[in-house]
């Protein structure tokens, strides 16, 4: 089954004043979690479950990145028990078509799969999230909104 969901990006980038406001904003949101990223950054991944609005990767050292949709921002979070999250998303394919008319696959699939096996470290960010693995690609958490239903909402992995 095939399906084309017309999107729009969910969050607009923070403007600041000058780049020192910037970078005080974004070190005071992530000093705090520094302990959390370096539970999990370098570990590697065993396994992942995502539900089309929340992601929980299992790391070899029994820990989970857990990422969601927030209302300002991509959260996350390190846990150190597995969260139940309901019912893994199904494999129809979706496309996002955005509102320049661009399309794209919905790849959460391959993407999540190449994560199994490798060390992966995680950058955040004042509203974004980035991930990558050793030596591969990087990609950017974001999360986009159904122009013709507000209340859907789609946790996406983009390459950067």
């Amino acid at each position: 089954m095939e399906k084309i969901v017309k999107v729009t990006v969910a969050y607009r980038q923070s403007e600041f004043s000058s780049l020192l406001d910037a970078v005080n904003a974004s070190a005071s949101d992530i000093k705090p979690k520094k302990s959390k990223v370096e539970l999990i950054n370098g570990k590697v991944v065993t396994a992942y479950k995502f539900n089309g609005t929340v992601l929980v990767i299992c790391f070899e050292n029994d820990n989970y990145l857990v990422v969601s949709i927030g209302e300002k921002r991509v959260n996350w979070n390190v846990a150190s028990t597995k969260p139940n999250i309901g019912t893994q998303l199904d494999e129809c394919k979706v496309f996002f078509q955005y509102p320049n008319g661009d399309k794209t696959l919905w790849n959460w699939k391959n993407i999540l799969d190449g994560f199994i096996g490798k060390q992966i470290a995680i950058s955040p960010s004042e509203q974004s999230l980035f991930i990558f693995t050793r030596g591969g690609d990087e990609y950017l958490f974001d999360v986009l909104i159904d122009v013709e239903n507000n209340n859907s909402h789609f946790l996406n992995l983009s390459e950067v």
